[in-house]
């Protein structure tokens, strides 16, 4: 669990670097053209996110294997010691818009 912890943050350090990054032009720019269905307003809300983490969770995050093939057992998925609110915090208090899981 602790290494689950560490590694949250060193995600989110890398996390702050990038914003750093960014104001230097380091990161390619993006087409601000609304796709066709998506209007100008939802583009805008999503830019001002900025930045936020991906959280890979999967059977592997449990098994401590780097792959976890063939998984029949699905009480193997089961999140009863992780401290999901202290993830949301740090990425709150890192100034990150959202997290994907």
């Amino acid at each position: 669990m602790k290494s689950s912890i560490a590694g949250f943050s060193l995600l989110a350090i890398c996390a702050v670097l990038l914003v750093t990054i960014t104001p230097l032009g380091l990161i390619a720019q993006t087409n601000d053209a609304a796709p066709a269905g998506v209007s100008t307003a939802r583009v805008e809300a999503l830019k001002n996110l900025r930045f936020g983490v991906f959280i890979c969770w999967s059977f592997s995050t449990f098994s401590g294997k780097e792959w976890t093939p063939g998984v029949t057992n699905l009480e193997l998925f089961a999140a009863t010691e992780c401290d999901t609110d202290q993830w949301a915090k740090t990425a709150k208090d890192a100034g990150m818009g959202y997290i994907l899981f």
